[in-house]
């Protein structure tokens, strides 16, 4: 704090720091959401439609749907060599598909409460995993 006092253009540099973050919050996006914004513009919502691949009988398969497929494909590979050969020491492969399931049971755990968590494991990590792996590939 001596410091500070003995330097005055350290304490002006470090005050003119906190009006300037204090005003870009206040004028950016965080202010537009309680009322500010004055320095914010409107952000482009980006929207591309789907992509017809090909029609079979009737029913148009999108783009997004083969990049789906292709994604879970990918997970079930993945799964499948992670798990072939499971060992008590585990290699990488097997002990990062151990960490993700171990996080997901234990989220499910602590929200829904013991036990009964358990049961939404699966259909929870295969969602998550699918649409991340999808997002990855895409």
């Amino acid at each position: 704090m001596k410091r500070l006092l003995t330097r005055p253009w350290v304490l002006a540099l470090l005050i003119a720091a906190l009006v300037l973050a204090l005003l870009s919050v206040a004028g950016g996006a965080l202010g537009a959401a309680v009322g500010g914004g004055f320095l914010g513009s409107p952000i482009p919502a980006i929207q591309l439609p789907a992509e017809k691949v090909v029609s079979i009988g009737g029913y148009d398969l999108m783009n997004t749907t083969v990049m789906f497929w292709a994604a879970m494909l990918v997970l079930i590979t993945l799964s499948y060599f992670a798990t072939r050969r499971m060992r008590m020491v585990p290699g990488r492969l097997q002990s990062v598909f151990e960490a993700v399931v171990e996080f997901f049971t234990g989220v499910a755990e602590t929200t829904a409460g013991g036990p009964a968590g358990r049961r939404f494991v699966p259909l929870v990590l295969v969602i998550f995993l699918g649409v991340l792996m999808s997002n990855w590939l895409g």
